[in-house]
């Protein structure tokens, strides 16, 4: 269960071998800081129908995600190789 506080915070990494298509996690990494936001993009209707005044807000949604940022991690000493 997720403490909200930060400290369970993980990362996982994977090789893509498809453009596009979502890999498994296969291997986490530990890091000293991020500074990683979500950018969302809406879509919204221009259309008015006859008899209204304002757009309907049950046609707007979240279209795309952009995810962008910084992540700080420790060169690793021991362990597997990537």
């Amino acid at each position: 269960m997720a403490t909200g506080s930060g400290l369970d915070a993980q990362i996982g990494v994977a090789a893509e071998s498809t453009w596009g298509t979502v890999a498994t996690p296969t291997r986490f990494l530990e890091f000293v800081s991020e500074s990683m936001n979500m950018t969302p993009e809406w879509l919204e209707p221009s259309a008015l129908r006859a008899g209204q005044k304002h757009k309907r807000v049950k046609r707007v949604r979240q279209s795309r995600r952009a995810v962008g940022g910084d992540i700080v991690v420790e060169h690793a000493t021991l362990g597997r190789r990537a």
